[in-house]
Parts: C-alpha cells; sequence; structure tokens
C-alpha cells in the first residue's frame, strides 16, 4: 500500500481508461455527462491517449485546490479523432458537498468544465472523494512554459510506536515545502525543453523532541530512471544568504533506489552545545542559529556573549525564544531529466508525466523523520497510510512495540491515533509541551470523527498556544 490518507476522505483508483496514441491534443468532450445522486457522479469524458491520469479542480473555502485521479488499464471504449486514437472514460466522483469540478488531462488541457457533483453522506466505494487533502497543488504558466506546484507542512510527533495520546504536540519535526515542476510547451519552443525540471525546496521550521535524527522525503511518484542530473544546496535562508554546510547540519540525495530520497541528517546537532552560539551574518546583523534569549538574535552586529538563560531548549518552539527575523535550515533539490528532443515521443510522454505527478500526487509525497531511540539506533516515523522506505526492514518488529496498533494500514494506533500529518502552507506548530487538541481546539473533533467533521480545523489556532508567523512570511521564511 502506497498511501491511504487521513486528510480528509480519501482516495480511490477512478474507473478512467486509455488506449495508445501519439501525444496530439483533443479537445473537449461536446457534452460532459453528470449522472447520479446521492450515491456518486459519474463524468464522461474525452481523453487524449498516453496519459495515466488526469486532474479534477474542486472549489475549496480558501480557493480552488485539484487533485490527480489515476487511469484504470482497462480500456472500455476508443474510436479515431482526426489522425489519434481517443478515449470516453469515466472518472467517479463523490463530495460531502454539492460542487462543480474541472476536468484537465496533465498538461493543463481543459477536457469538461463546471461539472456537478452531488452532495454525498458518507464514502462511496470507488469513487474518489473530495476534498482529497488539505495541502495545496495548482498549476499556473508564464509565456509557454507551465509550473505544477504543492505546498505544505509536515508536522510529525516521535512517540511511534510506544505511545500516544492527542495531547502529543507534533512540532517534534516541522518542515515547510514546496515542490515545483517546470514543463515546457515543446510545440512552440521545442528548443527549449532541456529546462524541464522537478525542483524540491524543504526549511527546517522547528525540531521540539529530543529522537529525531532525520527528516525526509521519499518522491514516490518519480522513477529515478528519469533523472539524469542533480543540482543540491543547502543554506540558511532561501536566497543562500549563508551557506549551512559549514554548521552541523548536513544533508543526502540518494538516487539508488526505484524513487530518489531526499533527507535532512544530522538533527541532533540543533540543540547541541555547538548550536547555542553559532551565528551567522544576515541584513548586516549577526544572528543566531538556535536563540536561547530573544536580545541575543541580533544585537547591532555585536552580539552579547551568549547566557543561556533557558535549559533543555529545543529549536523553534519555545515560547518567546521563536527565531522570527531570522533563516531557516533550506535544502533545495533540482532533478533534471534527459531532453525530450533526444528521446523518442513515448519515452518523453512518460518522463514528463513523471517530472508532473512528482508535484500534483499529494498522495506520494511520503515524508517522515528518522529516530535515534532508547530502544532502537533507528526507526523512521511516516504519516498513516504511508509504507516506511525500503532500507527501513525493522517496521514490523518495531510497531509491535508498546500501544495497540491499527494493523489494517501503516503508523496508526488502534484508536486511529496518527504521528504525522500534512497541513497547509502557513498553519502554525505548536508551542513546546503544549497539548496539539489546545493549539487546535477543533482538532480534537476531526480526530474522533476520523476526519468527517471540522476538517478545516487548521484555520482557527489558539494564539496562546501556537507561535505568530508574521504576515510578511514568504516561501516558509519567518
Amino acid at each position: 500500500m502506497k498511501v491511504r490518507s487521513l486528510f480528509f476522505m480519501m482516495f480511490a483508483a477512478a474507473g478512467l481508461m486509455l488506449a495508445s496514441c501519439a501525444d496530439e491534443a483533443v479537445g473537449l468532450a461536446e457534452e460532459p455527462v453528470a449522472e447520479g445522486t446521492g450515491v456518486a457522479t459519474t463524468i464522461k469524458v474525452v481523453i487524449p491517449s498516453g496519459a495515466e491520469a488526469v486532474r479534477v479542480e474542486y472549489p475549496t473555502a480558501d480557493g480552488m485546490n485539484s487533485m490527480n485521479v489515476p487511469i484504470d488499464v482497462d480500456v472500455n471504449y476508443s474510436e479515431r479523432y482526426g489522425a489519434c486514437a481517443i478515449t470516453t472514460g469515466e472518472i467517479k466522483l463523490a463530495s460531502p458537498v454539492a460542487t462543480t469540478v474541472n476536468v484537465y488531462d496533465m498538461q493543463g488541457t481543459l477536457l469538461a468544465k463546471n461539472v456537478p457533483v452531488a452532495a454525498v453522506d458518507g464514502t462511496v466505494a470507488g469513487a474518489t472523494m473530495m476534498p482529497e487533502d488539505a495541502v495545496k497543488n495548482y498549476v499556473s504558466s508564464d509565456a509557454n512554459q507551465i509550473f505544477y506546484h504543492s505546498s505544505g507542512v509536515a508536522m510529525f510527533d516521535d512517540s511511534w510506536p510506544k505511545t500516544y495520546t492527542k495531547d502529543e504536540d507534533y512540532n517534534d519535526v516541522v518542515i515547510d515545502y514546496d515542490i515545483e515542476t517546470k514543463y515546457v510547451d515543446m510545440s512552440v519552443i521545442p528548443d527549449q525543453a532541456w529546462r524541464e525540471q522537478v525542483k524540491v525546496v524543504m526549511h527546517l521550521r522547528s525540531m521540539g523532541g529530543e529522537y529525531p535524527t532525520t527528516a525526509g522525503l521519499y518522491l514516490e511518484s518519480l522513477d529515478t530512471k528519469y533523472i539524469t542530473n542533480v543540482e543540491t544546496s543547502l543554506s540558511l535562508g532561501n536566497m543562500g544568504d549563508f551557506n549551512a554546510e559549514n554548521m552541523g547540519i548536513t544533508y543526502d540525495v540518494n538516487l539508488d533506489g526505484e524513487h530518489p530520497l531526499i533527507t535532512f541528517n544530522n538533527l541532533q546537532w540543533l540543540v547541541s552545545e555547538e548550536a547555542k552560539t553559532a551565528t551567522y551574518e544576515k541584513n548586516g546583523q549577526t544572528w543566531f542559529v538556535n536563540p536561547r534569549d530573544p536580545s541575543k538574535i541580533a544585537i547591532n552586529n555585536n552580539p552579547l556573549p551568549y547566557t543561556d538563560k533557558i535549559a533543555d531548549t529545543f529549536y523553534n518552539v519555545n515560547a518567546g525564544i521563536i527565531n522570527t527575523g531570522g533563516s531557516l535550515f533550506t535544502l533545495t533539490v533540482i532533478f533534471k531529466g534527459i531532453d525530450r528532443n533526444e528521446l523518442s515521443a513515448e519515452e518523453g510522454q512518460k518522463q514528463i508525466e513523471h517530472f508532473i505527478n512528482a508535484t500534483m500526487d499529494v498522495n506520494k509525497q511520503n515524508f517522515f523523520i528518522g529516530c535515534h531511540t532508547e530502544f532502537a539506533n533507528y526507526l523512521e516515523v511516516h504519516m498513516k497510510g504511508y509504507d516506511p522506505t525500503p532500507d527501513y526492514t525493522s517496521y514490523d518488529a518495531h510497531n509491535a512495540i508498546g500501544v495497540a496498533k491499527d494493523n489494517s494500514t501503516t503508523y496508526s494506533g488502534a484508536d486511529g491515533s496518527i504521528y504525522g500529518m500534512k497541513v497547509p502552507v502557513m498553519t502554525r506548530h505548536a508551542y513546546e509541551k503544549k497539548p496539539f487538541h489546545l493549539a487546535y481546539p477543533e482538532f480534537e473533533a476531526w480526530f474522533e470523527s476520523n476526519g468527517e467533521s471540522n476538517a478545516d480545523w487548521y484555520l482557527r489556532p489558539d494564539g496562546y498556544a501556537t507561535p505568530n508567523i508574521p504576515s510578511n512570511y514568504v516561501s516558509c521564511e519567518w
């Protein structure tokens, strides 16, 4: 099982099919059809062959969101459309509220617009439920380049597998992330195809746990065989205002397996004696990497001698000494493929689909933390429904330790408890020792309903339990 997302109702394969065809654009279905009420909505669309998924766009309270729907290998209908074989496919959709959707192919071509979807009470077998996730993915364009984006926050608690209560704070590691795919319209600018890439940016926002050593992303929708070159950098801040490689935090990009594995390493350096006095320069001022006293964050380019007024402080989780204004450790990884001019049409299509899915298929963006505990030199903590990475072979043994588990899925307690979650950009994390259900008063109702109520709990934090993110917070810098 790759993923069964708890957030919010979830993902099931839709009944679509395709035949083989040259990659040639096909126009809109003349009359997209919506059928059924109270059970599921079936949308019939004409789909150009050669793709593996379509994108369904739907409105949410804070803007448009979208989700990818995989295409079934079974073919139920196809015919000739000009020089190209096409397919009429069926997508089954359901929503907790009545809504309308647009359907696109993975290159952004509109296939069906403003199709009504009936409200459904509960889940529907074989249907794709919306909203699939709180994390945004969207598409933008610049001239003849299309940009696919997904951004969010990954929050983890390091209590797996021994304990769980819903009073945990989910600040043991917090990662802000942005994933972007650049796609070139080769029918217009074929000489620019070399610019296509997948760019992953991860910001280490906080560490409030004693066990984490690693924070990573296993990008399951991108095969390493399509990656020919990797560019990497580790800095303090988005603009590379400080080269962080001479600090204790390190990183790795592993392409040895089927999918790329990106990790921050040596996280425990953040709470080491060395890190307590480490400084860097930004905007003409001296900043502490992990400030213990707010008056020492920056003092006229001339910091006073360090004084540890607060013992056993973690990183960016203690009230009064959040690193507001300073920079975060930022890891940037750019994956490049082969110039599609050098590939066959079929291979070029497969490569760009992998690049696009790396961004748009949020359910295969497998974030995790690695921990060193009193009973294990290394264990991995993932979100509910996600698999451990291939090299972590002790999951079954570790999962049997501690509290009772839900053995029908991965990384879940018998009561449905979770140890990590994705939330939208700008979602605050909790202060140290502040129970998460107090930081977010509606979280408990969402938790106990298994995601069926209070789905937007993250929009209403308690200001006394969560750090403020200033209004000038841009691209995960705060």
